[in-house]
């Protein structure tokens, strides 16, 4: 269908070094359900929960390839620091943005450009990571 009765278009195009939207519900979810696995002391539920979380992030089309890693390692590293946590102590759950802020490695590190599998997630001494 042409565009009629305008004689122009406008595009504004941003840059910017950090996403501003971290808004992921499905991997939101899938953290919720591992911290509350945890809190329970079901450990295969925490487990399976934490991969698909994982695994949520690494085929986001809605994250750039470096993001993915960043936003993996975070959240890797933010469900590992449950592991330190009693069964049934239930803390503040923070939301994505939040973990990230807390636990991301910076934009220009040079890990975020390296692709990880799930099982280098999980991995202890995963290439350094």
């Amino acid at each position: 269908m042409p565009l009629e009765g305008h004689n122009y278009l406008l595009f504004r195009i941003e840059s910017r070094r950090e996403r501003d939207d971290w808004q992921f519900p499905r991997i939101e979810v899938f953290i919720g359900k591992a911290r509350q696995a945890q809190a329970a002391g079901e450990a295969k539920s925490f487990e399976r929960n934490r991969d698909a979380a994982l695994a949520e992030v690494l085929i986001s089309p809605d994250l750039t390839p470096p993001d993915r890693t960043r936003v993996a390692l975070a959240i890797r590293d933010e469900l590992r620091g449950l592991a330190t946590l009693a069964a049934g102590v239930v803390g503040a759950e923070p939301d994505l943005e939040e973990i990230v802020a807390r636990h991301a490695i910076p934009v220009d590190d040079p890990r975020a450009l390296s692709e990880l599998t799930l099982s280098e997630l999980l991995g202890d001494g995963a290439r350094g990571l």
